[in-house]
């Protein structure tokens, strides 16, 4: 009988399909595995398109066409086992189709039957109802694969694309990815359908794991933005996803792998440029590795600056020529720049002015240095190439300084001495020590041990009495006013970008100096404490600036190389 004939092939259609179907969601659900929600959100897109098949097969039996009412009943069936209104439908009108067809000639129902519903397609088709003509085509063809074959099969293939792409703007994306392997089915080669459904699955396994897995969810955008750079809002999720897994491995404790994430987000803006920094100081101190710069050598230009400003400021600049950092000095009554050594940075005067430490990056010399304040020859005072950041005591006798030289790769401080002739002794976690006027204590990065609490600490020459200044862990180069009543810093978690800030130790006050949109940073006070010097990029070039005490009168001392690496890694220093 044409029944069963008609329905033998098509169960044997519909088995073959099921089949295709679940191996299909078996290799697209195996990255999701364990992931919870990803798998429910499929579970209801399927019983959603059920019961939109079965009231769909109920306006054909109102209409009296048992026929596609019958097929829309059994997808409904197919898309959702558990539909028992489905179930019913079809067991009541299984009975009926058989009578159907049985006072029914088997060629009025060709004419009849099928050409009805290929028109309907067809109208749904040109109207641009891409699911509705996509599933009239199916069921079309599950009821007679013969019929129209060429016609069919095109218009269904298309209809599933588009479709596909419509849930792609809708964001529905499991439907979308079961439409664009529907297309496939009958158009398997076409290049367009396959590359939707690549796009669609990326962007779903970023979804799926975002916040569960951010290294798979990453990976995902990271496909997308490289073959598909314009799909979606790929490029600004990949972003979102590195700035949400940086923080969390911050949240860990994992600065490092923290910082590696933070310099992989474009165009970082102000406060993840002070999350980035917060990283890389409980990380490291980094080796200054600048870029190359151009073949000419950098250009000093000089500005005497107010007669209240006086002494030596030294500070290390890149050259490009020689590819090496270079200590500098610069004489302020008179204006004028001296040259004081090659492959050299972190300068720090002597109590006096006569001396200078430095961080040596001399091959046969790597670690921290003496040399005269007036240039010649430098004697090495420490061994790691880790060591930087040294600061005199006011005795001129002891230095502090800051190193990862431990395995853990961690910033600690340590004390030593100005000759060199004894070990050095570790004091605490932290980075950037400023020595007190008096003494007795440092000021530098860190925390407060066994605590959350960070920012400036202040701690006892003798490694005793830890006490929290600033309660922003991005505080950091602290710099001491010659009277010990103030403390300049930078910050850029304050305020959301780098400025400059003072401290008052008696009161707790802190007074912001600098409000320029670019960055501020890297302060120290002047031998008199009426002046402060910085490094800023204000103007979009890098520069050498001093300011009253106040904030107020800025002046540009010196412009500096563009190649001068990671600003982070200098620092200021002003003798007499």
């Amino acid at each position: 009988m044409f029944l069963n004939k008609m329905t033998h092939k098509k169960y044997q259609f519909l088995a073959l399909a099921v089949i295709l179907l679940a191996g299909a969601c078996l290799f697209s659900l195996a990255g999701y595995f364990g992931l919870k929600q990803g798998v429910e959100k499929i579970n209801q897109s399927l019983q959603q398109r059920s019961w939109e098949h079965y009231k769909r097969g109920e306006a054909y039996l109102k209409e009296g066409n048992i026929e596609l009412a019958y097929a829309e009943f059994e997808e409904a069936l197919r898309l959702y086992p558990q539909n028992e209104e489905a179930l019913r439908k079809i067991s009541e009108l299984k009975p009926l189709l058989q009578q159907t067809i049985a006072a029914t000639p088997q060629q009025q129902i060709t004419e009849n039957v099928l050409e009805n519903a290929f028109q309907e397609a067809q109208k749904l088709y040109q109207e641009g109802k891409w699911e509705e003509a996509a599933r009239a085509l199916e069921n079309l063809h599950l009821l007679a694969p013969d019929y129209r074959k060429a016609a069919v099969i095109d218009m269904m293939s298309s209809a599933f694309y588009q479709a596909g792409l419509a849930k792609v703007q809708e964001n529905e994306l499991e439907i979308a990815i079961q439409y664009f392997e529907k297309a496939l089915t009958f158009n398997p080669q076409d290049p367009k359908i396959n590359e939707e459904k690549e796009k669609a699955t990326l962007y779903l396994e970023a979804i799926t794991f975002w916040g569960a897995d951010w290294e798979k969810a990453i990976q995902a955008l990271e496909t997308i933005a490289q073959k598909y750079p314009d799909y979606k809002d790929a490029k600004a999720k990949l972003r979102e996803a590195r700035t949400e897994y940086a923080r969390a491995l911050a949240y860990r404790g994992e600065w490092c792998k923290a910082e590696a994430q933070y310099k992989l987000i474009p165009e970082p803006d102000s406060k993840i440029k002070a999350e980035l920094y917060k990283a890389y100081t409980f990380c490291h101190v980094a080796t200054p590795t600048p870029s190359p710069g151009p073949t000419s050598t950098a250009v000093f230009t000089t500005t005497r600056p107010s007669g209240t400003c006086s002494g030596h400021i030294a500070w290390a600049d890149y050259d490009p020529i020689k590819s090496t950092f270079t200590i500098y000095s610069m004489d302020l009554n008179r204006g004028q720049i001296r040259k004081i050594t090659e492959k050299a940075s972190n300068p720090a005067f002597s109590p006096d002015g006569t001396a200078l430490l430095f961080r040596s990056l001399q091959e046969d010399m790597i670690g921290l240095a003496r040399i005269p304040s007036s240039g010649g020859e430098r004697t090495r005072v420490t061994t790691y190439a880790e060591d930087a950041f040294p600061s005199w005591s006011p005795d001129g006798k002891q230095m502090a300084f800051a190193s990862r030289r431990e395995s853990d790769r961690k910033w600690r401080i340590y004390l030593g001495w100005v000759l060199g002739l004894e070990e050095t002794h570790e004091l605490a976690f932290g980075t950037r020590p400023a020595w007190s006027p008096d003494g007795r204590s440092l000021v530098f990065q860190g925390c407060i041990p066994s605590t959350s609490n960070c920012g400036l600490i202040s701690l006892n020459a003798d490694g005793s009495n830890f006490r929290l200044l600033t309660s922003s862990p991005g505080d950091t180069a602290p710099s001491f006013s010659p009277d010990g009543s103030k403390i300049a810093f930078m910050s850029a978690e304050r305020d959301g970008n780098w400025e400059i800030y003072v401290l008052e130790l008696k009161t707790g006050k802190i007074n912001r100096l600098t409000t320029d949109p670019d960055i501020d940073g890297l302060p120290v006070w002047s031998p008199d404490g009426r002046c402060l010097a910085f490094l800023s990029h204000r103007g979009g070039k890098w520069g050498l600036y001093t300011m009253q005490a106040n904030g107020s009168d800025f002046r540009l001392l010196t412009t500096l190389s563009e190649s001068i690496g990671n600003w982070m890694d200098h620092n200021i220093s002003w003798g007499p």
